[in-house]
């Protein structure tokens, strides 16, 4: 549940969050958690055995199991795989209980939150091929999966096996579990393995907290009783796989972050020298995860990661932080910003005042939600720093992250399969057919770039028209490629106040802004390069907060001069739309010619058609797309003081 928050009591929310902050201190005590509810059933095993998994856990049949319903036999059986992938775990995978009918497990149990695991192994048992199975999932009144495919989420994600985790709020006077598998006509259903463990009070539903909704405008998000979570992402940011033996007591496994960088040239890993003593809320991650971290480095001026995630939901966003930094023992020594969808998540991030000092963890939770009604897209997360007196100190670092999905207002936490996997080798013509659909496709979206290509054409248009003029100059510009207006003398331009007008839409930016920036205008923060030169990624201090900017630097042996920069800079300050990259402002010393734009986090439409990085575009936003590039356009013809007309769009102008 959200909370719209108005302009009025935006004062009384920054208290607010002072006050009752989902910041929380967080650690490990000596002893792991001890779960209330522990169940772990091998389904499908034949006999009363205890089987132990790799990790020496012992896992019971369910066989005769008083969880399951009267009428077992009739609407399921037992069976083993046919084919055993030897890099796939014999406890719990080797056996499947298959359901050609709705089958309920019901399990009785204590109040609070349980961690939910479905094992699946897409296999052969008994003669029941599980690559055409299609089955739904529910427990309790919470919709987990629908119409789902083990076999195609097995394909797309390139695991033999694998288990799917979800929390679940067991209500006072509840106490079970309803587990329901529900096959689809003429189809089966199977699972591998269920495992039901309880979670401390708190630690994930914390319904006495509010987040932070992050969004363009400032809301409040409440978890309450009802809801339910799918645990998509859990890393060991910076350092090595930590295996569920080694988790603070609740058997989670923590990965590496490697696999989610945007650019591993620009994060190294950290490692605490001290010990972390972790004391006041257990269980929120095993120790480890706070002695290692992954900072900016190479004089790179952001860390960002990607995760796919499902259109249509909100997503819980865990961020676990702790300074070990020796030198770093002060509130506000050490700050940074964090972004979600290049949304300011926190713009000014002290862990040290979070956390009450040094060497103590700490964790933030944010809310945000992924537009849209199917598909997939990405959820980014980006920090950057923003300010340290000591140069050493002027970097971004995380030690852990978890993502959860949270379910709709339906209850729900299901979506669609992903696309079977292309077949390589089918005919020939097929393919080319397929490809001319891709083509279509693209070019009904590249309008949308034309958008971006307005810099660059602009000059172009601009430096043809002043050709065609008597020349009546801006100025002598022997000291300076460009005088800024503001220091301009008024008998060395011929600028008319009319025309001076748009400067109050541009600021100016001093030098010394663009060099910190971008750690001296550093090779690591390149984001792109042309025929002008270099465009910058760099943060930059904006009306008491830090934004994320696009930094095109003029290379002087370009053929665009002073009057064309100026020119620029003249005309752009004037577009302002929804549909347009906005030119904020611009820099003028020592030989510089700089523009500073909007940042467009996303990357350019070329990548989200052609590349195999990111997921593909739905109908329904490419759709979208069109139509914001078609106002951008009309923009442009109509709206503008000037006509503009583009000579060519393409997806890759930017």
């Amino acid at each position: 549940m959200k909370f719209h928050i108005s302009s009025i009591n935006y004062l009384l929310l920054l208290l607010l969050l002072y006050i009752i902050p989902a910041t929380t201190v967080v650690a490990a005590t000596v002893h792991a958690y001890s779960p209330t509810d522990l169940i772990l059933l091998n389904c499908g095993a034949s006999d009363s055995s205890i089987f132990d998994d790799t990790s020496h856990r012992s896992w019971d049949t369910d066989a005769e199991s008083r969880d399951m319903p009267a009428n077992a036999a009739a609407i399921s059986l037992s069976s083993t795989a046919s084919n055993m992938d030897p890099n796939v775990s014999q406890v719990p995978y080797q056996t499947a209980r298959v359901f050609t009918n709705s089958f309920t497990y019901t399990f009785p149990i204590s109040t609070g939150q349980k961690f939910l695991r479905l094992y699946f192994y897409p296999n052969i048992y008994s003669h029941h091929d599980t690559s055409n199975s299609f089955f739904s999932v529910s427990a309790n009144s919470f919709s987990l999966l629908t119409n789902f495919s083990a076999f195609l989420y097995s394909q797309n994600s390139s695991q033999p096996s694998f288990m799917k985790e979800f929390i679940i709020n067991i209500k006072d006077g509840s106490e079970k579990l309803a587990l329901t598998f529900s096959p689809e006509p003429s189809s089966t259903g199977f699972v591998n393995g269920i495992e039901i463990i309880s979670i401390p009070d708190e630690l994930y539903l914390r319904r006495n907290k509010f987040i932070k909704y992050v969004e363009e405008n400032t809301q409040l998000f409440y978890l309450g009783g009802n809801s339910a979570f799918e645990s998509l992402y859990r890393l060991n940011v910076g350092g090595g796989r930590v295996d569920i033996e080694d988790d603070s007591g609740m058997d989670r496994a923590w990965y590496p972050d490697d696999d989610y960088l945007i650019r591993k040239t620009a994060g190294e890993t950290l490692r605490a020298a001290d010990i972390v003593e972790v004391t006041s809320l257990p269980y929120s991650a095993p120790g480890i995860v706070y002695t290692s971290a992954r900072v900016t480095a190479n004089n790179a001026i952001i860390l960002s990661w990607e995760f796919p995630v499902d259109s249509g939901f909100n997503y819980l966003v865990r961020l676990h932080f702790c300074e070990f930094t020796p030198s770093v023992t002060k509130s506000r020594q050490r700050t940074f910003s964090i972004l979600l969808n290049n949304i300011a998540a926190d713009i000014v991030a002290d862990v040290v005042s979070w956390a009450g000092g040094p060497l103590i963890p700490t964790f933030k939770d944010y809310v945000i939600w992924a537009p849209g009604y199917s598909g997939k897209q990405n959820l980014a997360l980006s920090l950057f720093p923003v300010y340290a007196k000591d140069p050493q100190d002027r970097i971004a670092f995380l030690n852990g992250l978890e993502i959860f999905k949270l379910n709709g207002t339906n209850g729900s936490l299901a979506s669609a399969n992903p696309e079977p996997a292309v077949n390589h080798f089918q005919p020939m013509v097929k393919e080319e057919k397929s490809r001319g659909l891709s083509v279509i496709i693209g070019v009904t979206v590249t309008v949308v770039v034309g958008v971006l290509a307005v810099v660059g054409v602009l000059s172009f248009l601009i430096y043809q028209r002043l050709h065609r003029v008597k020349k009546q100059s801006y100025g002598s510009v022997a000291q300076s490629s460009f005088i800024p207006p503001s220091t301009a003398s008024r008998s060395t331009t011929s600028i008319t106040a009319a025309d001076s007008h748009p400067w109050n839409s541009c600021r100016y930016f001093p030098l010394a802004e663009i060099k910190a920036a971008t750690s001296n205008l550093d090779r690591n923060s390149i984001i792109g390069k042309g025929g002008f030169g270099c465009v910058y990624v760099g943060v930059i201090p904006i009306d008491d907060g830090a934004t994320t900017v696009a930094i095109k630097r003029l290379n002087p042996s370009s053929n665009q001069g002073a009057r064309e920069f100026l020119t620029e800079i003249h005309m752009l300050s004037k577009l302002r739309h929804l549909h347009l990259v906005s030119l904020i402002g611009y820099s003028d010393e020592d030989g510089e010619m700089i523009l500073v734009y909007d940042y467009m986090a996303h990357g350019s439409l070329h990548d989200h058609l052609y590349s195999s990085h990111k997921p593909p575009l739905s109908w329904k936003q490419r759709l979208q797309i069109s139509m914001g590039a078609a106002k951008g356009l009309h923009y442009l013809h109509t709206g503008a003081e000037h006509a503009v007309i583009l000579i060519r769009v393409c997806p890759l102008s930017g």
